[in-house]
C-alpha cells in the first residue's frame, strides 16, 4: 500500500497545483497567485513528508533492532 501512496501523493500534488495556478491565471490577480503558490508549497511540505517519514521510521527501527541485539548480546554473559 505504501509503493501505491509513494505513486499517487506526487501526482495528486502536480494535478492540484496545476489546477490552483491555472485558476489564478485566469482570475489575472497577484493576490491569487500568492494564494496558490502559498497553498502548492504547503502541498509539496505535506508531500515530502508523507515520502520520507516512513524511511525515517525504518532507519529508526534497525538501529534499534541493532542495538537491542547488542543488549541481548550483553546480558548473556
Amino acid at each position: 500500500a505504501l509503493g501505491y501512496v509513494r505513486i499517487i501523493v506526487p501526482i495528486i500534488i502536480i494535478l492540484l497545483g496545476t489546477v490552483d495556478f491555472a485558476k489564478a491565471v485566469i482570475a489575472s490577480k497577484e493576490e491569487e497567485m500568492k494564494k496558490a503558490q502559498t497553498t502548492f508549497v504547503k502541498r509539496l511540505i505535506v508531500g515530502i513528508v508523507v515520502f520520507f517519514v516512513p524511511v525515517i521510521v525504518n532507519i529508526v527501527m534497525d538501529l534499534a533492532d541493532i542495538v537491542w541485539a547488542g543488549v541481548y548480546k550483553g546480558c548473556e554473559l
